[in-house]
């Protein structure tokens, strides 16, 4: 079974695949409606730049929505400033095509 099974949520992979789908999902946030001004300002993400950052980043947990062999949403939670005993959500996002149909809901749940 393949891990891009339908309507699912799951742990992002630190590999080419996922950073690939990854970037993919980032630049659909590209548009006026889901992110004034652009969200890749201008430079579009690519699998080589989502390894980078994710190997970097002190992420807790980073959750991927898939659907029609795409990652369609992005959820990472990281460690909260001053407070041992909380977390952020640092980036939620879900691709203007599949929004409204409950991704980023599950991505929170």
């Amino acid at each position: 079974m393949s891990k891009y099974s339908e309507g699912k949520v799951r742990d992002f992979q630190l590999d080419t695949e996922d950073a690939r789908l990854l970037a993919d999902c980032f630049n659909s946030f590209d548009d006026s409606e889901s992110w004034p001004g652009g969200f890749t300002g201008g430079t579009p993400y690519t699998a080589e730049m989502v390894l980078e950052h994710k190997s970097r980043s002190d992420d807790i947990r980073t959750l991927v929505a898939y659907a029609d062999g795409k990652i369609v949403g992005h959820c990472n939670v990281t460690p909260a400033e001053g407070d041992p005993e909380a977390v952020y959500i640092g980036l939620l996002g879900v691709r203007p095509d599949y929004q409204g149909k409950g991704f980023g809901k599950a991505l929170l749940i």
